[in-house]
């Protein structure tokens, strides 16, 4: 681990130097994708906050796009989270196995059905939004893991914000573990017990949002 964390720190360093931007490293003890992505928000000084996958699946010229389109809604004054999709429709390059395809389009129909949201990719592992918009609502999101800004997503849907969806180039990488029994019942089980809790917070969430105005 110390090995690990030296050279991270290495990496931030020479990033600092070849951007000439300050770089702030989060040390957190291990809670999760949502909670490290929560705190990064929260200590962010910027407008534009967001994160991209680190399995590589997403180059980062499309991070680039998805961050400029981000900056373009918000001077417009339009939507508040432009996040990345990969349906073939949308005239995009996806190398996607069946599996992964297939898994992916069942939580999809099934957040649309349970949710009534127009939203066809929301585990696209690249999203970017107005750090104002979201901050207010992190303390509500029940999940840490991999249905963190899943969630995120539904309450700036259910609270009338506008999320604006971009199709982005994606490749399958090597060494997936997606399994065709475990991971469909987790989703399953994660939007039921999502949509259990969502009308409570839905309430306190716009309690939340009038007070931070």
């Amino acid at each position: 681990e110390a090995w690990h964390l030296k050279e991270i720190k290495k990496c931030v360093q020479q990033l600092t130097r070849s951007w000439r931007t300050p770089i702030q490293m989060l040390r957190l003890n291990h809670a999760g994708k949502g909670s490290a992505l929560a705190a990064g928000f929260r200590e962010a000084k910027t407008p534009i906050v967001g994160f991209a996958d680190a399995d590589g699946a997403i180059f980062a010229d499309e991070c680039l796009s998805l961050i400029l389109e981000m900056e373009r809604q918000r001077l417009e004054g339009s939507a508040v989270a432009v996040i990345g999709s990969r349906v073939r429709e949308l005239g995009v390059n996806v190398d996607n196995n069946w599996l992964r395809y297939f898994i992916g389009g069942v939580f999809a129909a099934l957040l649309r059905w349970i949710f009534w949201v127009r939203v066809y990719d929301t585990q696209c592992g690249a999203k970017f939004f107005l750090r104002e918009a979201v901050v207010p609502l992190l303390s509500l999101i029940r999940s840490r893991t991999w249905l963190w800004d899943t969630e995120l997503v539904l309450f700036l849907f259910r609270s009338g914000r506008q999320v604006k969806e971009v199709g982005v180039d994606w490749q399958s990488v090597a060494g997936s573990k997606i399994s065709l029994l475990r991971d469909p019942l987790l989703m399953c089980w994660g939007l039921i017990k999502l949509r259990w809790s969502f009308p409570k917070l839905i309430a306190t969430s716009s309690r939340e949002t009038k007070r931070t105005v």
